[in-house]
This record gives C-alpha cells, structure tokens and sequence, in this order.
C-alpha cells in the first residue's frame, strides 16, 4: 500500500514511545506516528492518508525497534537533591551513527553520485567537491524531498556513516531536478585529538 492511496491500514499512535513496540507494528508495514500534531492533527493526518497533501517531514532523531536497542537508557533513580552523574561512554556513536556501527536497519536514502572534483586548495572550507544526482517525484501530489548525503570513512574509528550534506527540493508530480551538494576538505577531514 502506498501512500495516497485512499486506503489507510495504518495504526494511529499517540507518542513516540509506541512507536519503539513491536506491538504496534505486528502484521504491519506502515506505521504513521504523528508527534506533536496539534489541533489539526486530525485534519492533517486525513490529507495525507487521501493524498492531498505530501508532508515532506523528516524526523531529527532514528526511531529504534525497541528501548534496548538505545545505546542509553533512561535513568529515572535519585531524588530531588541527588545529583546523577551521566557517563557518556558512546562517543561519536550517537543519533543515526550508533545503528549504523551496529549494522541495525533503519530508513535512509542513497542516491549514486556523479563527483568532479572542484579545487585542490588546502583552506578547508573552499569547495572541493561537488556531487550530483537526480531526484524525482513519481507520485501525485507537489511535495519536498530532503536528499541527504553520507560519507564512508575507512577509519574504523569513525562512526560508518557521517552525514555531510543535504538539499531541500521543491517537486511537482513527475518533475525532476539536479541536486548539487557541495563539499569541502573539512567535510572529508578526520580529526585525530591523539595524533
């Protein structure tokens, strides 16, 4: 099922909490998790579901299949005086990059890129490269689409996939445009703190 299809199979949650239980997705293959709708939550979630309307949203945070597959746990112990003392063993791998290390599925997008190289400078924030890809709109309805771009580092202390670059594109249905996304010596540099 797709969406704008007139057709909805979808369970309706409440909070993101829900969203994380394998309960609320069992026999499912959507899920649509409205956080912080409003007032017009109603009315909003009905022009997506018929296809009116392309939300275009994009979540600033990975939702886990389960609160175990966190790399932190909420800790809740302590009184009102206590001071709790937070460890932050995880480094860089946090948000999208922790499941990444861990080989664990969620949604991304991925585009193969056409790359020229731009600049041989050494300032770190000139252009260096810059990539291309096409981006189309194969549905009904005028949406936004938010290409992001990923860097693989070969240093294996370095989380698998780094986000370095993203567009906002305007699409009317069927159309397609170009997306240039530039990057810099900084976007590829390694920072080593030991070395």
């Amino acid at each position: 099922m797709g969406w704008g299809s007139g057709t909805a199979n979808y369970p309706y949650l409440i909070a993101p909490v829900e969203a994380i239980q394998d309960r609320a997705v069992q026999d499912r293959t959507d899920v649509l998790c409205a956080n912080i709708a409003g007032q017009e939550a109603g009315n909003s979630i009905v022009d997506v579901l018929y296809g009116d309307f392309n939300p275009s949203g994009r979540l600033p945070y990975p939702i886990a299949k389960s609160p175990s597959d966190y790399p932190a746990q909420p800790d809740g112990g302590g009184g009102l005086n206590d001071i709790i003392s937070v460890l932050y063993i995880e480094g860089l791998f946090i948000d999208y990059r922790h499941f990444d290390a861990l080989e664990q599925a969620w949604a991304k997008g991925e585009a193969t890129p056409n790359v020229e190289g731009a600049s041989t400078a050494a300032w770190l924030h000139r252009p260096a490269f810059e990539v291309m890809f096409e981006v189309k709109n194969t549905g009904p309805v005028a949406g936004s689409e938010i290409p992001q771009l990923y860097l693989h580092s070969p240093d294996s202390s370095q989380p698998p996939s780094l986000l370095r670059g993203f567009a906002d594109v305007l699409l009317s249905p069927d159309e397609s445009q170009t997306v240039h996304i530039t990057l810099s010596r900084y976007d590829l540099s390694v920072w080593d703190v030991d070395a």
